[in-house]
């Protein structure tokens, strides 16, 4: 449950601790919990009923990348997304960009105000689009470039959606940009949100439209390549939409 609310830690509520891009969690794969002691916590949500809360301390052992958390269990991988999400927002408004001051939380809504020019700013959101191409049996299957992503496996082309465009003419612009070629019949398929790039990715299906050699945007691809339905090993990705 996302909906915030004004409360007050109880112990033995879950923890989130971030530091470079990295979450403690407890020496058996859990969240640490909240305790009598430590510094003022800030309140995220509530997961079947337990509160979630964020603190600015850095000490502790088992450390862990937010990208090597999606799979873990029982929704555990989409908390860690969401309060890293969260923990970037807080981190990057602790100053109000109109007139400098110190930002302070608000005390109705989930916000950060400015009691000196009374600027309110709202967590932010990033719509992106990925694709599935096909043409025929086979689906266009894409790897980043070294330096890129450290994401190493196969991926959908994916990107974000630019000022005054929609979802559809990203779709078009992204796979154009990115492999030279050119789509028809774009279908929305789903959504999901990806804390930790503050993404909410739209995923779409899309047909190609004409023949042609793929032409690679070398600065953000490795390589690019038509992959038969068969030869897709559907055991490689079961959280992302590209699994899906």
């Amino acid at each position: 449950d996302n909906h915030w609310r004004l409360c007050e830690p109880q112990n033995g509520e879950d923890l989130f601790r971030f530091r470079d891009g990295q979450v403690l969690l407890a020496p058996d794969g859990s969240l640490p919990r909240v305790t009598e002691t430590g510094s003022p916590l800030t309140f995220l949500f509530t997961f079947d009923g337990v509160g979630c809360w964020l603190s600015q301390e850095s000490e502790g052992e088992n450390w862990v990348a937010i990208r090597e958390t999606k799979n873990l269990p029982e929704g555990l991988g989409l908390m860690v997304a969401t309060a890293w999400q969260l923990n970037t927002w807080y981190e990057g408004n602790r100053f109000c960009g109109h007139c400098g001051k110190p930002m302070a939380l608000g005390t109705s809504e989930r916000s950060l105000v400015c009691h000196s020019c009374g600027m309110t700013v709202y967590p932010k959101i990033m719509p992106a689009v990925i694709a599935g191409l096909w043409d025929g049996n086979r689906i266009l299957m894409t790897r980043y470039a070294h330096g890129h992503s450290k994401y190493r496996g196969r991926a959908l082309i994916a990107g974000f959606v630019e000022i005054g465009e929609s979802a559809e003419e990203t779709v078009r612009r992204e796979v154009m940009e990115e492999v030279g070629l050119s789509v028809r019949d774009i279908r929305y398929f789903a959504s999901q949100p990806w804390g930790s790039a503050s993404d909410l990715l739209l995923g779409y299906f899309c047909h190609l439209d004409r023949g042609g050699d793929i032409r690679l945007d070398e600065t953000e691809l490795e390589d690019a390549e038509w992959v038969c339905r068969e030869d897709i090993d559907p055991t490689t990705d079961t959280v992302s939409l590209t699994g899906t």
